[in-house]
């Protein structure tokens, strides 16, 4: 049986985006296990978190890995890693529509990245996502973020609630139209996301 994990942000003892996390929590659940399994995510994260006096303060990566039998919870400091350019890589089999435990596809397509070098992943000719996070691309105007992610991020499901991003289909051709391509995941503020200019090189 798979695992999989929810990566959760916590800052300060607060997970602001808690109960998007729950929302793609049960999802998986239903989807794989048929059923919901394990319930409050927020519940078995404070239980956790109660044994750790250390983590009130500052900004940490609660990762909960979990499958049909077991969940577990540790807190990792966190620490947003610097990205200088991307690498476009082509993948048109790749399959992340769950956040599974297994990140091997990311590993072998990010293998030859120098340091500082991120992949932005392109899947029959469309603009996805990177090893790490969801992408939105700036034309000037407004941020456009691919319609068709390798995974629905809980940030990006927030930001277009919020109408702050707008699903494009943006296919690698007309990656030229655009000004700037940004990297935001649940644990990184849009604000503070990491921005590049395109093109990049």
């Amino acid at each position: 049986m798979c695992r999989f994990i929810e990566s959760i942000r916590w800052e300060n003892a607060d997970m602001p985006l808690i109960a998007l996390h729950q929302l793609r929590f049960e999802k998986t659940q239903k989807e794989v296990f048929g059923s919901i399994i394990h319930s409050s995510l927020k519940d078995t994260i404070d239980l956790q978190a109660a044994l750790r006096r250390d983590i009130n303060t500052g900004k940490y990566k609660c990762r909960v890995v979990y499958d049909d039998q077991h969940i577990s919870v540790e807190f990792i400091p966190y620490h947003q890693a610097k990205i200088d350019r991307l690498k476009i890589v082509t993948d048109d089999e790749i399959d992340y529509h769950l956040k599974y435990e297994d990140r091997t596809c990311f590993k072998k397509l990010k293998s030859g990245s120098g340091e500082g070098t991120e992949i932005l992943i392109v899947k029959n000719n469309l603009i996805t996502d990177t090893s790490f996070s969801n992408v939105a691309l700036w034309d000037g105007i407004k941020w456009f973020t691919p319609a068709a992610p390798l995974l629905e991020g809980i940030q990006r499901a927030f930001l277009i609630s919020r109408k702050e991003i707008f699903p494009e289909e943006i296919s690698l051709d007309e990656l030229h139209h655009f000004k700037k391509i940004k990297l935001f995941n649940a644990m990184i503020h849009w604000e503070e996301a990491p921005v590049l200019d395109i093109p990049w090189d």
